[in-house]
């Protein structure tokens, strides 16, 4: 039940970040944000994981994206 209920509100964020983009006439910057950022920081409030090995894991795949 938990996991509709994070289902629920990434969606309604994602709707909301559509209208306030739209509505607003926002920037790139600020719609990146909007889309990705703010669900992101929910599920991390929710459910904290370890930021090191989140960050470590980022590091690793962005140098393998760069090559």
């Amino acid at each position: 039940m938990n996991l509709r209920k994070d289902f629920y509100v990434v969606v309604t964020l994602v709707l909301l970040a559509t209208v306030l983009t739209i509505a607003f006439n926002l920037s790139f910057l600020v719609s990146t944000m909007l889309f990705f950022a703010v669900p992101a920081a929910y599920l991390f409030i929710k459910k904290p994981r370890p930021l090191n090995r989140i960050l470590l894991a980022s590091v690793f795949f962005w140098v393998g994206i760069d090559v």
